[in-house]
């Protein structure tokens, strides 16, 4: 009986901790000396515009007018739970909620007009894998930036 208590207590535990972690903002969101934040280790992010390792580095997104922020956020509400946090000329922070579970994922970009391209930073707030959610997500930004139906 003891030991059922304290598995219980244990996944109590577990199950608080993940709950605060996902309604939590994540301290590395946002800008550091004009540049996104690097993915932590888990192979739950994805990151462009930093020199990264295989499994988190993703190309940029192609930069093509004032307009593509508004396109990625109109994207992204089309096509998820998706809440814009702050949005600038040059940055977007969107939260993404899964409707299952109600997950969230963190998503910035930030033009970067003298290469014509957007930096990309999509992570994971709970879990260690995501499955390679985050990439296809981005990969599928890309497409609808450049016209193909994703």
């Amino acid at each position: 009986m003891r030991i059922l208590v304290v598995f219980l207590a244990l996944i109590g535990a577990v199950l608080l901790y993940m709950i605060w972690k996902n309604l939590t903002v994540p301290k590395n969101i946002g800008l550091e000396e004009g540049m996104l934040h690097p993915c932590p280790r888990s192979p739950n992010c994805v990151q462009s515009c930093l020199e990264s390792d295989a499994e988190h580095a993703i190309a940029p997104l192609p930069y093509r007018s004032d307009q593509t922020l508004d396109q990625i956020e109109e994207y992204l509400k089309a096509h998820y739970i998706a809440k814009v946090m702050e949005k600038t000329e040059t940055y977007l922070y969107v939260v993404v909620t899964t409707p299952l579970c109600r997950y969230r994922d963190d998503l910035e970009f930030l033009v970067v007009k003298d290469k014509n391209e957007v930096c990309v930073r999509s992570a994971s707030r709970v879990g260690y894998g995501d499955g390679g959610v985050n990439r296809a997500r981005i990969e599928n930004i890309r497409k609808y930036l450049m016209g193909v139906q994703p």
